[in-house]
């Protein structure tokens, strides 16, 4: 997983190529050339690296102008380091980022870097196009016709687009023997004393680690750690369910980016969004996968907190040049962008019981004033936001056009649409109450009691405030002043699950939603429903609803989950076949009728999909599980009709057998738990409880329903456990 190779024979040459971005978080390719000599003669052998410069992506479709001139707007100069046989093209300016003001412009653009790091000799190097291709063009490059190449490097700035990238190497192949050449791609921050200590992020650090292993060595990591990332989900029923996890597991970790401002890698969208608009990823769509890949990717995790918190400024706005789209930039972000934010900051922490990032210190931009805050402060500063954000009936303001996303699409089309002075979001309200909650029991483990206090309380007027949007119908809040309202009457359905998730609904609610919900999206394969009239819930973002069907109906909930594979998608609507099921964030509503009449031709013939497909199926199979952790430590609940059910990530896996109950957590800081298993049934027979293979005293509940145990998790290492019945004597 995640290498392209291909082979090729030529006479007595045979030429193998594999290219591959190492497992991790280095924004690095290396390309491994193999030439092999099949004859009896030595061969001697001339081979031309080459690659091109460019900061931004630039591939067909809408907006490729725009792009092509923000990828080349900073100047570079290039120089060749012959001691590490590294070329570099580097910046002489600063990047502006899409709708940037002059004070939001980046102070250290990549630096783009080509190497050989095979320590075989370079016999020549060409930066110039002009120079390389000359009158010949791509089909017979001038370079090329002479013996070495001229080695010429720009010494003045030049813009990017006349740039390019080449080295040459001088082989001599024995007979019956092959040499192995490899280079190093990427880019990187140059300036290692602001960020880097190690020099880990800068070319010459980068290069340094990449020529301490032979590169064979380094793809062999790369696919071994691919192997163990997957994430394995073991269905009695549905077989194709566990391919489809495995692969969205894949998918879901590729879709990461590098930011070269807040040196960090992030979980980013993917799809038309990131690859064809050129959109940074929204703070929530980052914590979306980051929940979804938290029990395989906890570095991932963090360094997305860290990208998230370097970016937000004093009043909750990201930075300039780095806000979600340039026409909010006098706005702030809405209030749901912290709530996710604080959600995946308390799972985290709570997850792998890891206190010393909890107090980690995040430097902010050098374009932010306000200094540094630790991730603690950052959780304070978030919540003290969110709470600004209520509205005087107790749920949170909409504060921009994102707050609630079916006010988002009338006014895309351009509806008179003129919102209240107290308009609120029942949506953002909803995941407050889901989040609050969480952010308590974070408080809570790390011993703050009068704030977990406080926040526990913010959450009970969060769902007192919910239960009053009752309609008699469905949750809902009027947002429109008066004649404005006509257009906003259907339910919004999105937001439904999100407050029975809160538990803000009565059981007689609950079951008219659930009714309303099951009237307006049939549950089968591929089901659309009511999809076509108004996009009520996507199919991509189901997984609240799997989970507030887990609550009171397994077996619906497990169908609704396989309904939202790409699979039972096909299998239902085998016409619609175009690359991207999730449009942007859906197959329903304008973008899926546009893509049927074929006018949709951003998203229909993108090749990477978006990562909401794949995430929210990972989020909604290991919800399923229902494996939580809080300040006392692990409690497991299936919510599967099922007798035997597993889970296994990188980090985090569990086992359910009819008589055996087993499981493993990997956790980053050292800290004693409680780990509780709810079998929802009286436990037959007596508990003998196994922590890697030496029994440990096993606690049974009044009812029976429940066995705990106590463990001391070290970090880093894995923490093994079992659950079986005391043999019959």
């Amino acid at each position: 997983m995640g290498y392209f190779r291909k082979s090729a024979p030529w006479g007595d040459l045979t030429i193998d190529q594999v290219a591959f971005i190492p497992y991790g978080e280095d924004p690095v390719l290396i390309h491994i050339t193999t030439l092999g000599n099949r004859g009896l003669r030595p061969l001697t052998v001339s081979y031309v690296e080459y690659w091109d410069v460019l900061v931004s992506p630039v591939l067909p479709g809408r907006g490729e102008r725009s792009r092509m001139l923000r990828g080349l707007r900073v100047q570079r100069t290039t120089r060749y380091c012959a001691e590490r046989r590294l070329l570099l093209c580097c910046p002489a300016g600063s990047y502006p980022g899409p709708g940037a003001s002059d004070s939001g412009r980046d102070p250290d653009p990549p630096t783009i870097f080509l190497a050989a790091i095979d320590g075989l000799p370079v016999a020549g190097y060409e930066t110039s196009r002009s120079v390389f291709f000359g009158e010949g063009g791509l089909d017979a490059p001038d370079a090329l016709q002479a013996p070495f190449l001229a080695c010429n490097s720009f010494r003045e700035p030049t813009r990017a687009d006349r740039i390019v990238l080449t080295l040459q190497r001088e082989v001599t192949i024995p007979p019956r023997y092959q040499v192995a050449l490899a280079h190093l791609y990427g880019c990187a921050s140059w300036d290692a004393a602001r960020r880097d200590a190690s020099r880990s992020t800068t070319p010459l650090g980068l290069v340094e680690r990449y020529s301490s292993r032979p590169p064979q060595a380094w793809f062999q990591q790369s696919l071994e750690s691919w192997r163990e990332s997957i994430i394995r989900l073991h269905a009695p029923d549905d077989p194709w369910l566990a391919r489809e996890v495995a692969w969205a597991s894949y998918y879901g970790q590729a879709l990461t980016s590098y930011s070269a401002a807040t040196g960090e890698a992030f979980f980013d969208q993917g799809g038309s969004r990131t690859y064809a608009l050129g959109l940074p990823c929204s703070a929530r769509d980052s914590c979306r996968h980051g929940l979804a890949l938290l029990p395989n990717s906890p570095a991932q995790v963090r360094s997305t907190v860290r990208h998230l918190a370097r970016l937000s400024s004093a009043n909750g706005a990201r930075s300039p040049g780095h806000r979600l789209l340039p026409w909010n930039s006098a706005q702030r972000e809405p209030a749901d962008q912290h709530l996710w934010l604080l959600w995946l900051i308390a799972e985290y922490a709570l997850w792998y019981r890891d206190r010393a990032f909890v107090d980690q210190e995040l430097p902010r931009l050098p374009r932010i004033p306000q200094g540094s805050r630790t991730v603690r402060e950052q959780v304070h500063h978030s919540l003290d936001l969110v709470q600004h954000a209520m509205a005087g009936h107790g749920l949170l303001h909409l504060m921009q056009e994102l707050g609630d996303r079916i006010l988002s699409r009338h006014r895309r089309r351009g509806d008179d649409l003129r919102l209240r002075a107290d308009a609120a979001s029942v949506a953002t309200g909803a995941l407050a109450g889901v989040v609050l909650p969480r952010v308590a029991e974070l408080y809570r483990w790390l011993g703050e009691g009068a704030r977990a206090q406080a926040t526990e309380q913010f959450a009970a007027r969060v769902r007192l405030a919910l239960s009053q949007a009752w309609n008699g119908r469905w949750f809902g809040q009027p947002a429109a002043e008066r004649g404005h309202a006509n257009r906003l009457q259907p339910p919004f359905l999105e937001c439904q699950p999100w407050v029975l998730l809160a538990g803000a609904a009565s059981e007689a609610q609950r079951v008219i939603v659930l009714h309303d919900i099951r009237e307006q999206l049939p549950l089968g394969a591929g089901g659309d429903g009511a999809l076509d009239a108004w996009d009520p819930v996507p199919f991509a973002e189901r997984a609240p609803l799997v989970c507030a069907l887990a609550q009171t109906d397994p077996l619906a909930a497990w169908e609704t989950l396989k309904s939202c594979t790409l699979a039972s998608h096909t299998e239902a609507h085998p016409e619609r076949w175009y690359g991207i099921w999730s449009g942007p964030h859906s197959l329903a509503g304008v973008v899926r009728r546009r893509a049927r009449a074929g006018t949709a031709k951003l998203v229909t013939d993108f090749p990477i999909a978006d990562a909401h497909s794949a995430t929210h199926l990972l989020y909604a199979a290991r919800q399923l599980v229902d494996l939580q952790a809080d300040a006392r430590g692990y409690r497991l609940r299936l919510r599967l009709p099922f007798e035997a059910f597993g889970f296994e990530a990188a980090r985090v896996g569990v086992r359910w057998e009819p008589h055996r109950v087993a499981g493993y957590i990997v956790p980053q800081g050292n800290d004693s738990a409680e780990i509780r298993v709810e079998y929802g049934r009286p436990f037959a027979g007596q508990p003998r409880v196994l922590v890697n293979g030496r029994r440990s005293a096993a606690r049974l509940s009044a009812d029976g329903g429940e066995v705990s145990f106590s463990v001391f998790l070290r970090g880093g290492q894995r923490t093994d456990w079992e659950i079986v019945a005391e043999p019959e004597e």
